[in-house]
């Protein structure tokens, strides 16, 4: 399920936490209609885009009703350790759009496109290269075009140096 950044309200699934298994580029407390959709793993916060892992590739659990996706099995087992514990820590964690780096909220830089805030890693030359092709960068943060990863599971790089 990947949310659209049309200004319809499209609401992701309800947890009693409070948590999803998406999570936003922006502030949550602001109307979802505002939030641009990506998969983060919600043991590791590594952002599955990055590490190349589509949706439906992703690793499964369920969580109080409620599919997690993850990057991996081993991530799975930790969180089912403690998963209020790993959803926490994950609660803040934002994806920049153009390097895919994951941040912690309050560590984030701010641009408002089309109505929405998006949150970058806060270097300048992000915010830069994400104006020239906005639409690129958003469609591949929510997961819409294929993206062969940054890194090799293994923490090695995909491609040989």
């Amino acid at each position: 399920m990947v949310f659209p950044l049309k200004d319809r309200k499209a609401t992701p699934p309800k947890v009693s936490s409070g948590t999803s298994p998406w999570r936003c580029a922006r502030i949550p407390q602001i109307e979802e209609s505002l939030t641009i959709k990506t998969l983060i793993c919600p043991a590791c916060g590594c952002s599955l885009v990055r590490l190349g892992i589509s949706e439906d590739k992703a690793a499964r659990y369920n969580y109080k009703g409620e599919e997690r996706r993850f990057c991996c099995q081993k991530c799975v087992d930790l969180f089912a350790t403690d998963p209020e514990k790993y959803l926490q820590r994950t609660s803040d964690v934002i994806v920049c759009p153009t390097c895919l780096g994951e941040k912690p909220l309050a560590r984030a830089a701010t641009l408002k496109h089309a109505g929405k805030e998006v949150h970058f890693c806060d270097c300048p030359s992000c915010m830069e290269v994400f104006q020239k092709d906005p639409d690129y960068y958003i469609k591949r943060l929510q997961g819409a075009l294929p993206h062969e990863g940054v890194r090799g599971h293994d923490g090695g790089s995909i491609k040989p140096a």
